[in-house]
């Protein structure tokens, strides 16, 4: 956290929470700004807890995921890599070499990365990659579902490098059934339990991330008793991206109760956050919006680029393009506009930034399936304030 210069990002909150976020308080954020805010995210939502109004995209991007490989150990709901790799095929995956001309395009602008896959500690060059990412000195996160094939070598090899600030790990349930249900996967729940203990105790900073779904709406209290009872430092909850006819989603109603749970426990003082963006018009929240396509990108195992890691929008290849020329690319100018057009004159656009563009993506509608028509706030709520609904 930066202390001096430029005003840092909880300088900046406690500005904007005494004014109650007049728009005249609101300073544009500088690059610390950037350096400040945390990437602990299930999806690729950069949301900080209070965002300054109308930002527009950088000139280049500053965050960075990275998608190493789609090979995964769990058939996640809704997630197409674990699925895909219950086939007999699979796709290329770039190597280490490749990352490193990436790599050689992304140093500089770029201040903060997330690993991420499919499982990224599957690509047979994990190790190497990651070395590579250290000698470019940028701070990083892997996200990660904890079925490490040899967690003591993995921790010993981590506990090694400089720029490692942790994990991000997925948490589905409090019990085996329901952490399972999520995963498919027999057996993952124990395994995911022993090594987030394991890298806690070790001292390593461990985030869980919590997909909303069926199964687990109603034991959120439970799902966080239990991770602060394994060292995690904080709980992520994330709406679920993706078909609303995936089985397991919530229905509306379940949701709000969802939100109403984690709501209860932030403000209770317990060590829990939303993830993703919910639009307020559907139900005010502390949920935050996102800067995809505005500060941050995805890269995949192909080297494609998109603005978030659940769009299917290719926004050029690093392997052959410059970082500039797919931060300025018409695809990524189309997702850009991707904005309804009652959110640009709602007062809470500034919050949540016009609700999920990529759940736009799976609909027909063209917008968050959660935005709820002809609903405009004429003025703002301040995101730190207790809830009333």
């Amino acid at each position: 956290m930066t202390t001096s210069g430029p005003a840092s990002f909880e300088q900046q909150f406690t500005t904007l929470s005494l004014t109650q976020n007049s728009p005249e308080s609101i300073v544009p954020p500088t690059d610390s700004f950037w350096k400040d805010i945390d990437i602990y995210c299930k999806c690729d939502c950069i949301t900080p807890t209070i965002i300054p109004k109308d930002i527009p995209p950088l000139e280049l991007p500053v965050i960075s995921y990275l998608e190493l490989t789609h090979q995964c150990n769990n058939s996640c709901l809704g997630c197409w890599y674990g699925q895909s790799n219950r086939g007999t095929s699979r796709r290329k995956i770039l190597t280490a070499h490749q990352w490193e001309i990436i790599f050689s395009k992304l140093a500089g602008p770029i201040q903060r990365l997330q690993i991420t896959g499919g499982e990224p500690t599957l690509h047979p060059e994990f190790a190497e990659i990651i070395n590579l990412i250290e000698q470019l000195a940028i701070p990083y996160v892997i996200f990660t579902n904890a079925l490490w094939s040899d967690p003591p070598r993995l921790m010993t090899f981590l506990e090694q490098k400089k720029h490692f600030n942790g994990f991000l790990i997925s948490l589905h349930g409090a019990n085996a059934p329901t952490h399972e249900a999520f995963t498919g996967q027999p057996g993952s729940f124990e395994t995911t339990i022993q090594n987030i203990q394991l890298a806690t105790q070790i001292g390593f900073s461990v985030f869980t991330s919590t997909v909303l779904f069926q199964d687990n709406f109603t034991q959120l209290l439970k799902i966080q008793g239990l991770a602060e009872s394994l060292g995690a430092r904080y709980s992520v909850y994330n709406r679920f991206v993706g078909s609303a006819t995936e089985p397991g989603v919530l229905n509306k109603t379940d949701l709000k109760q969802a939100i109403d749970q984690i709501e209860m426990m932030r403000l209770a003082g317990m060590t829990t956050r939303f993830g993703n963006c919910i639009p307020q018009c559907f139900y005010p929240s502390s949920a935050a919006g996102c800067f995809a396509g505005s500060a941050f990108i995805s890269i995949d195992a192909s080297g494609n680029v998109k603005p978030c890691n659940h769009a299917f929008i290719h926004c050029g290849n690093l392997l052959t393009d410059s970082l500039f020329e797919v931060w300025d690319s018409a695809n990524m100018q189309r997702w850009r506009n991707l904005v309804p057009a009652q959110c640009q004159d709602c007062a809470e656009f500034s919050n949540c930034h016009g609700g999920c563009r990529a759940v736009g993506c799976y609909g027909t509608s063209g917008q968050d399936t959660l935005i709820v028509e002809n609903e405009v706030h004429k003025t703002s709520r301040n995101p730190k304030c207790t809830i009333n609904h």
